[in-house]
C-alpha cells in the first residue's frame, strides 16, 4: 500500500486551496496524498502543534504581506519539515530571498500543475531528508549518539521562542555525573565510557519522545522538557518528579563490572531552570545553564529553582 503524504498548505485563497488539491487528487505513481488547508499563519501554528505533516506549501504573499517573515516563523517552528513557496510573484529576487531562508522549492501557481506540484514536493521531502542526514552527522555526541551542545542550544532557543506566545513552560534539567573520573581513574576508560552508555540509556528510557536530550559535556547531561499547562506551580512540582525518578533510575541500579567481580553506581547531582521563571529569554537561560553547568562541576550543591 502507497504511503500517504501529509501537506499543510496556508494559503488565504479558497479557489487557490482547491485548485492545489486538485493537483494532487490523482497521482501517476500510486502516491496518495492528504492535504490540510489553512487561511493563516496562526492556524498553520495551531495545525502543526497537533497533527504531523510531511511537507508545508506556503502562499508567499499571505494576507497581502511580504513573505519572508512567515518563512522565518515557520523554519522556526519546524525546521525539519520541507517548505515549498508557492506564488503569483514572478521575482528571481524573491526566490533567491526564500531560498536563502530555508526552502526548498519556489513555484509560481500559473506554472503549476499536477506533474510539477507532486515532482516538487517528492523532491523537496529528499532534499530536507539529506540536508538533515548531513546536519545530524556533525551534531551528535559520537559514543552516546545524544545531542550535542550547539544543536541542544538551537533546538531550545526555538524551543522557548515557541512557548513564548502559548504561554509554555521550558523547563532544562543539568545532571552532572560527579564520580565519573573515578572510576575511569580507578578503572579504566573504557569502563568509564561504558557508564556513561549507561547512564545515557537509562536516561533516554525514561525521558519523553518529545523531550531534549544532549550529552552536553563529558560527565554532563541536558533534558529540556515542555510543560503546555501553563500552570508554573505545577511545572515546578512536575519538575521535581520528573528529575527525582531519573535520578533514582540512575543511582539504584549499580553497574556489574564481570571482569571485576565489582559493582560501580553512579552518583548524580543536578540542577533545575524553568522558563520563564528565570528570565523571559533564551539569552537569559543560556546563561543560566552555563553558570549551573560550572557550579556543578566545581562541587557545589545546588537545588531545584
Amino acid at each position: 500500500m502507497a504511503r500517504e503524504i501529509r501537506i499543510l498548505h496556508i494559503d488565504d485563497c479558497y479557489s487557490d486551496a482547491l485548485l492545489l488539491e486538485s493537483n494532487f487528487s490523482k497521482s501517476p505513481i500510486g502516491t496518495k496524498y492528504k492535504i490540510k488547508h489553512v487561511f493563516d499563519i496562526e492556524q498553520a501554528l495551531e495545525a502543526l502543534s497537533g497533527e504531523d505533516f510531511d511537507a508545508i506549501i506556503l502562499d508567499y504573499c499571505l494576507d497581502c504581506k511580504e513573505g519572508s517573515q512567515n518563512i522565518k516563523d515557520l523554519r522556526r517552528i519546524s525546521p525539519t519539515l520541507p517548505l515549498i513557496i508557492l506564488t503569483n510573484v514572478e521575482n528571481q529576487h524573491i526566490a533567491h530571498r526564500s531560498l536563502q531562508l530555508g526552502i526548498q522549492e519556489f513555484i509560481v501557481k500559473k506554472e503549476a500543475d499536477p506533474v510539477k506540484m507532486q515532482f516538487a514536493v517528492q523532491c523537496a521531502i529528499q532534499r530536507k531528508k539529506a540536508e538533515t542526514e548531513m546536519v545530524s552527522a556533525h551534531n551528535f555526541n559520537p559514543l552516546t549518539g545524544l545531542l550535542d551542545k550547539k544543536l541542544f542550544l538551537k533546538n531550545l532557543k526555538k524551543r522557548i521562542d515557541w512557548a513564548k506566545p502559548l504561554g509554555y513552560s521550558e523547563i532544562v534539567y543539568i545532571l552532572y555525573i560527579e564520580n565519573i573520573d573515578e572510576i575511569g581513574q580507578k578503572y579504566n576508560e573504557h569502563i568509564r565510557d561504558r557508564s556513561l552508555l549507561e547512564v545515557s540509556s537509562l536516561i533516554r528510557s525514561k525521558v519523553h519522545e518529545e523531550d531534549l536530550l544532549s550529552h552536553h559535556e563529558d560527565n554532563i547531561f541536558l533534558i529540556s522538557y515542555s510543560e503546555k499547562s501553563g500552570d508554573i506551580d505545577k511545572a515546578v512540582m512536575v519538575s521535581e518528579d520528573f528529575i527525582k525518578n531519573i535520578i533514582a533510575s540512575i543511582e539504584e541500579k549499580p553497574i556489574y563490572l564481570e571482569d571485576y567481580r565489582e559493582f560501580i553506581r553512579p552518583r548524580i547531582r543536578y540542577h533545575t531552570l524553568i522558563y520563564p521563571l528565570i528570565g523571559d529569554s533564551f539569552d537569559v537561560m543560556n546563561d543560566s545553564i552555563f553558570s549551573a553547568t560550572e557550579m556543578l562541576k566545581g562541587n557545589s550543591i545546588l537545588m531545584a529553582v
